[in-house]
């Protein structure tokens, strides 16, 4: 799970369509099951909060004037974390784990 705020950039090219670009900040959870031959329990099984920035396009379209569609894509680049020596990858002691997420989301908009 993540929470976090985005700013929409759009402008309409026509009555019923908006087209938009976002830029925002996120927080995330991950959660992580390792390796059962772990060297230790840290190494098998952590939760972490990490940020990221995330960027996206998308556009917002008027099938009447209550109901819309929306699609829009969503990439997200977040912080790394981990232990270890990063000019030393093959050491045993080194995690370091760095996430990004990629969304495609279709969705239905009701106004009132």
């Amino acid at each position: 799970h993540g929470i976090g705020g985005r700013m929409l950039l759009g402008y309409e090219v026509m009555p019923n369509m908006m087209p938009y670009m976002h830029m925002g900040i996120i927080s995330t959870e991950f959660e992580r099951h390792g390796d059962e031959n772990a060297f230790n329990e840290e190494e098998q099984n952590f939760i972490v909060n990490t940020e990221g920035m995330s960027y996206g396009l998308g556009t917002d379209m008027s099938l009447t004037q209550h109901l819309g569609v929306r699609f829009e894509y969503t990439y997200t680049d977040y912080d790394g974390f981990g232990v270890g020596d990063t000019k030393q990858k093959d050491s045993l002691i080194f995690s370091y784990f760095k996430n990004t997420d990629v969304n495609y989301a279709i969705g239905i908009r009701y106004q009132f």
